[in-house]
């Protein structure tokens, strides 16, 4: 008798520890899901973002193309216009808003990894870097800067945000991942400046930094509108 009520303890407990288990698996698999619609969600919200994205810059193009034809046209019409027409291409080469291209160097920077080639904190990369060579290929003549194609201009800023280095406030780049900075001006005065550069730092010891010379680099321009608040104009 005492046999059958052990067999029978011993069979209710497994019954119970069936359902336990069984309940907490249905509980595993229905976080799973709601998981996974959460990250199907973000994935088609990104996607439709980066379709708009693409679809304002194109429309941005498309009226920049026009405007030049007008310019031209008008600067058909009156030697005058045409002066005033290449001060303007020249302001908008200086605040970045035309594309340009041309002889420079391409600085590649690639973050040292730990144990089992694992990204390490040492070997990430921060703003005050990118800072530091942006400043340095300016005083060698740079006269157009982009950091991962983003456009470089007098007003850009770069600073750490968390696990990102955000660069116009909201372009993002990753700190363990390489960085290219593109830089145009002439070759040979950039590449010394940064030869020399790298010998009076110990920048490689944190990272390794690539510096390639090319006969032509493309930088896109910065297509966003500037508004000034409380800057205003001496008359």
């Amino acid at each position: 008798m005492k046999k059958v009520n052990a067999r029978i303890s011993v069979m209710i407990v497994c019954i119970i520890l069936g359902f336990i288990l069984t309940s907490q698996f249905r509980n595993i698999l229905n976080k799973n899901k709601i998981y996974n619609t959460g990250n199907a969600d973000i994935t088609v919200e990104l996607k439709s973002l980066k379709s708009q994205k693409e679809a304002l810059e194109k429309s941005v193009n498309d009226l920049q193309a026009k405007i030049s034809e007008y310019e031209k046209t008008s600067a058909d019409k009156s030697g005058r216009t045409d002066q005033m027409l290449e001060e303007l291409n020249n302001t908008r080469l200086l605040i970045g808003q035309t594309d340009v291209k041309g002889q420079g160097v391409i600085v590649t920077l690639i973050p040292k990894t730990g144990l089992l080639g694992a990204p390490s904190e040492e070997g990430r990369i921060n703003d005050r870097d990118i800072v530091i060579l942006l400043n340095e290929l300016r005083f060698a003549g740079a006269e157009a800067l982009a950091v991962n194609d983003i456009r470089i201009t007098a007003y850009s800023g770069i600073r750490n945000s968390g696990n990102y280095i955000m660069v116009n406030n909201d372009e993002r780049i990753l700190p363990m991942k390489k960085v290219e900075i593109k830089a145009i001006g002439k070759k040979e005065d950039l590449q010394a400046s940064l030869d020399l550069f790298q010998q009076a730092t110990d920048f490689t010891g944190i990272f390794e930094m690539k510096v390639e010379p090319s006969d032509e680099i493309s930088i896109k321009r910065y297509i966003k509108p500037y508004s000034f608040q409380y800057a205003k104009t001496v008359k």
